[in-house]
């Protein structure tokens, strides 16, 4: 995954937030803006609003051009 991509959080896990829960039962697709720490941690954009998710939590939906 890089910077650019739509993307979107595979699954949920205990005492994830009230933010996470939603993302991936809405099946909200976010604009993936950053990767850091060896590909371990990402930024993405959910409407507007700047989240910080690990990488391994979300599946890419389409590779951005």
């Amino acid at each position: 995954m890089k910077a650019g991509d739509l993307v979107r959080v595979k699954n949920t896990l205990s005492g994830d937030s009230m933010e996470m829960r939603k993302l991936y039962y809405q099946g909200t697709i976010c604009l993936l803006i950053d990767v850091r720490l060896s590909d371990e941690w990402t930024h993405v954009l959910d409407r507007g609003t700047r989240r910080i998710v690990r990488a391994g939590r979300l599946e890419l939906v389409n590779e951005g051009r």
